[in-house]
């Protein structure tokens, strides 16, 4: 099979394959490390975090901590391969001088479980933690906003949740669909992850079904009859060299794709970009209002005779 398509002559392929190629660049180096340094598992996880953070957009905050609603519930996000995507500008410090910070629900975009190695035993800790952040109690209101269609009504939510893995332990298609899928259904439909990444292996979603779908970004070329096509290697192997690199391969029915990472990681941005810009927080206004308990809003009011 020829060499990907992906070198065309227009500005937007150009600019995006190059970006492809940056994102192979910073896999390859925290790979790398992960090789090397196994056993440091907390450094590991802080460079797939600061792997995972550089790709995102600017607007928002990117940091961890403890996120809390206002009927006293809490749920602990501030272990270091955590990421809380939080309004930058609108964040009220609710509690001053804790360490971890502490947050509202109502400013929380998204949560985001980040694993070096998606195996099972990670799977259900990281859709645990996903659950337990979509399970507070987030003020419900009916909020306004415009987009490019005009005036756009919405509804406060919970949290997104998603779950970035760097890799797995396994390349078959079907046993990370069955492991996600199986996991999920331990919890209520609106706890379960809106994303799932292996970035290494491809994207795991959900349709209104509530069936698990995978989303394959295999690496692009064009076969015998000049026909855009995935790359499929000659022979079965889990990784395999194409355009000059070291990539992995997944198996699905028996047939075996060479996997572009660049390209699963634009893709996995488009989606969440997406999530973030259907999301809808509260409308602001006053959340000492919200969380700060009655009586220590108690006032006596006394007025001169």
């Amino acid at each position: 099979m020829s060499p990907s398509p992906l070198s065309g002559t227009d500005r937007l392929t150009r600019h995006y394959a190059h970006r492809a190629r940056q994102i192979l660049d910073a896999f390859a180096d925290v790979r790398a490390l992960i090789q090397h340094e196994a056993s440091k598992g907390q450094r590991v996880e802080r460079e797939v975090r600061k792997f995972l953070v550089q790709f995102l957009p600017g607007i928002y905050e990117y940091t961890s901590g403890i996120v809390i609603d206002s009927s006293g519930g809490e749920c602990d996000r501030s272990k270091q391969e955590d990421v809380l995507v939080v309004d930058r500008l609108f964040n009220p410090k609710l509690i001053l001088d804790e360490e971890p910070s502490v947050y509202p629900v109502d400013i929380v975009y998204a949560g985001i479980e980040v694993k070096t190695c998606l195996d099972l035993g990670e799977t259900r800790s990281a859709v645990a933690n996903i659950a337990s952040l979509k399970g507070l109690k987030f003020i419900q209101q009916r909020v306004a906003s415009t987009d490019k269609t005009g005036l756009r009504v919405g509804s406060t939510s919970a949290p997104i949740g998603i779950i970035f893995g760097f890799d797995s332990d396994t390349h078959v298609v079907e046993t990370l669909l069955d492991r996600v899928s199986a996991t999920v259904r331990g919890y209520p439909r609106e706890q379960w992850p809106d994303l799932v990444c292996v970035i290494n292996r491809g994207i795991i979603g959900f349709t209104e079904g509530d069936l698990a779908t995978y989303g394959l970004f295999g690496a692009l070329g064009t076969d015998p009859a000049g026909k855009l096509a995935e790359v499929m290697p000659e022979q079965p192997c889990k990784t395999c060299i194409w355009d000059g690199r070291e990539c992995p391969v997944v198996e699905s029915n028996g047939k075996h794709y060479v996997i572009d990472v660049g390209r699963t990681m634009v893709g996995f941005l488009t989606h969440f970009y997406r999530f973030l810009l259907d999301k809808s927080l509260l409308a602001r206004q006053n959340l000492l209002d919200l969380y700060i308990p009655p009586l220590m809003r108690r006032t006596k009011t006394i007025q001169l005779p």
